[in-house]
């Protein structure tokens, strides 16, 4: 305790000011929540994949006190069940707030997380960023850079899991140390680097699928241009491994077994969905909806940036992450030539070069024009065995924006040491800087929304339903469609639910889900074009043993309310009850 007391005394004052800066646009993100109720409001509602991450957070918890298997669950996806450890469940974070569902609820949870992610990622760059930038506010400017990053901006929405990116600057820091600086000791660095990992595991398979593959590429391109200095550090390296090993071996191994079990494996996206969720060489300069400030320029990022589903392509600007806007990018080069006698820097270069060339995707694009010129993705994603966590390539520039910050601070902490503050070079940048932080200004607060149950679901109601029996809802859960996995968490998984927002794990092309979506479709006023597959649909309610069926009057319209009702109506052969604004069907018999 007294080293903690001594070593906090040592911080300045200007850090922490500067942590307060980080912990105050953190909590503003998302202010709408918190002068409302954190404890039933969510930023932005609970559409897409906001419910899923409730009902993560909410399982961890629930699974270890009533003395269930935490990597498996038989609620989701029934009658198959899912596998956690393949998903984005963020294990670990569901375990570290336990304490904070338990008593105060899973909501209020989510929210401290969601600050946190933010906090975290912009101290740790900052305290990282020192072992090459000794200005204290060129620090506390690359932590702005990534830990509120355009990628980080759009994740906000409610991918905490790609969103906490604390220990990215520490395997970066742990990278520097092992690859090229090399004196640390070897207990102290492999114990520094199972910690990251062992952290990252339990946050972020996927980033550290991604931090792996990004490293991995940069030491070959070293080790192939620079073989004699890759030999000469090669017994430091052998050194640290065997405690690596020792370690964090157990965790992993531990981990790989988990994911091999149980019906999740190689659970994983449809690489011909997400192939345009990539940047194009536009959305480095084109602002999109994640930025406040549109400098008169008309065209959108956003519009390059789209997945693909049956019905088309559809603009995702929640996976724009890659705007860094002209005055950044003039930042960057100036930067990069003020450092380039640097080996950290050119080696920063390399592997800032390395992640944005696999962000742009399997082919090069410019304004939604495809270039016939390959790129390292198209490999990876015809490899979905190996890459299997890593098939959205414009998530790559999160590394992008971790390098862009400390290369940037490091070009003014060394210009800073050239030049006066009140010389015209310093002054042009210091405007250089401003510019680019008002062109990477997000359009925050996030609204608050308050996460509820339909009313359907109270105790007197829920008491109908048969102790873990299946309940199917309208709408069913499925990819981007989150919503029941939140109802069922916030009733205390009293019920199953068939289907889930689980990637591969979701019965993504079952008849009765199909039909569902039709009717989900619907705008206001439409009528089904085609005719349901009735004999299929009863064959879903009997392998997913439906014995409830319920359709609250919201959140969708009455047109698409009035389908599904319609649809049940001819599956079931009864009349639903009305009770607490729902259609019901009780006690049916599969």
């Amino acid at each position: 305790m007294p080293k903690v007391t001594t070593r906090l005394s040592r911080v300045g004052n200007a850090t922490w000011f500067y942590l307060g800066v980080y912990l105050a646009i953190s909590l503003f993100a998302a202010w709408g929540t918190w002068i409302h109720n954190p404890t039933t409001y969510l930023p932005g509602g609970t559409g897409g994949d906001g419910g899923q991450f409730i009902w993560f957070l909410k399982w961890i918890p629930y699974a270890l006190v009533h003395g269930l298997n935490p990597n498996q669950s038989m609620y989701l996806n029934m009658p198959h069940g899912v596998t956690l450890a393949s998903l984005t469940s963020m294990p670990l974070l569901g375990l570290l707030m336990a304490p904070v569902t338990l008593t105060f609820g899973v909501v209020l949870s989510y929210n401290i997380l969601a600050a946190a992610a933010l906090f975290g990622s912009a101290t740790a760059t900052y305290f990282v960023a020192k072992r090459w930038v000794e200005w204290g506010p060129a620090r506390f400017l690359a932590g702005l850079i990534f830990g509120f990053s355009p990628y980080v901006v759009g994740q906000n929405v409610g991918h905490i899991f790609l969103t906490c990116g604390v220990t990215l600057p520490v395997l970066l820091l742990c990278f520097d140390e092992l690859f090229n600086r090399q004196l640390w000791s070897k207990k102290k660095l492999a114990a520094l680097l199972a910690i990251a990992v062992v952290f990252e595991m339990g946050v972020s398979i996927e980033l550290l699928a991604d931090a792996a593959v990004v490293g991995g590429i940069t030491l070959v391109l070293v080790a192939l241009v620079k073989r004699r200095e890759a030999v000469a550090k090669w017994p430091y390296v052998r050194s640290v491994l065997p405690w690596l090993a020792l370690y964090a071996g157990p965790f992993v191994v531990g981990f790989c077994l988990l994911y091999l079990q149980g019906a999740g494996f190689s659970a994983a996206r449809d690489p011909r969905t997400v192939a345009n969720l990539s940047a194009d060489l536009a959305t480095f300069i084109l602002p999109g909806a994640n930025q406040l400030l549109h400098w008169g320029i008309q065209s959108s990022g956003d519009n390059y940036v789209n997945f693909a589903t049956a019905n088309g392509l559809h603009p995702d600007f929640v996976e724009n992450g890659a705007y860094v806007g002209l005055p950044l990018l003039a930042l960057l080069l100036v930067s990069i030539k003020l450092l380039w006698a640097k080996r950290f820097a050119r080696y920063m270069v390399l592997t800032l070069a390395v992640s944005v060339v696999i962000a742009l995707g399997a082919q090069v694009r410019i304004g939604g024009h495809t270039l016939p010129v390959l790129l390292p993705f198209f490999f990876m994603s015809r490899h979905k065995a190996v890459f299997f966590n890593s098939m959205i390539a414009i998530r790559y520039m999160d590394f992008a924006f971790l390098i862009i910050g400390i290369l940037v601070a490091a070009g003014i902490s060394e210009l800073r040491k050239r030049y006066t503050i009140r010389s015209k070079q310093f002054i042009v940048v210091a405007i250089t800087v401003l510019l680019a932080v008002a062109t990477l200004l997000p359009p925050w607060p996030e609204n608050g929304v308050k996460a509820t149950l339909p009313a359907w679901f109270n105790a007197k109601n829920l008491a109908l339903v048969p102790a873990r029996s299946t309940l199917l809802t309208f709408p069913m859960a499925h990819d981007g469609t989150g919503q029941p996995m939140m109802w069922q968490a916030l009733s205390d998984f009293k019920f199953n639910i068939p289907g889930a927002e689980a990637g591969g794990q979701a019965i993504n092309d079952a008849p009765l889900l199909l039909d569902l979506n039709a009717c989900q479709s619907l705008v206001p006023g439409e009528k089904l074009s085609g005719s349901p597959t009735l004999g299929l649909d009863r064959a879903d309610l009997k392998s997913w043993r439906v014995r409830t069926i319920v359709v609250p009057d919201s959140p969708l319209t009455s047109t698409q309310v009035a389908c599904a009702v319609s649809l049940f109506t001819q599956l079931t052969g009864l009349a639903p009850l009305k009770q607490d604004h729902a259609y019901v069907w009780l006690n049916l018999p599969y």
